[in-house]
């Protein structure tokens, strides 16, 4: 299970679950959601057990994009950049 609140993650058999964890803001991505995702993608991928990985959100609904009152504080959020990256590198 990863150490960010922002994203839970529990190992089923080998599905790794991956769950957006801020509710109270319809699951929108931030800093601490930019990481957590990142932490998750790479355990998913550097575990050779995992198989598959299931995302899902926790509350009414599953992400409503982009947190933009921290977007517009501080530009994207620290990790989404990493995250795509990794995504560009797995496709």
């Amino acid at each position: 299970m990863t150490e960010n609140s922002a994203v839970l993650t529990e190992t089923r058999g080998r599905v790794l679950l991956i769950t957006l964890n801020r509710p109270e803001a319809m699951n929108a991505i931030n800093t601490d959601l930019a990481q957590g995702l990142l932490a998750a993608v790479e355990e998913l991928d550097s575990n050779d057990g995992l198989t598959a990985g299931v995302l899902t959100g926790n509350g009414r609904g599953f992400c409503s994009g982009m947190d933009l009152k921290a977007f517009a504080a501080g530009g994207p959020p620290k990790g989404l950049t990493n995250f795509l990256k990794q995504d560009q590198r797995n496709h």
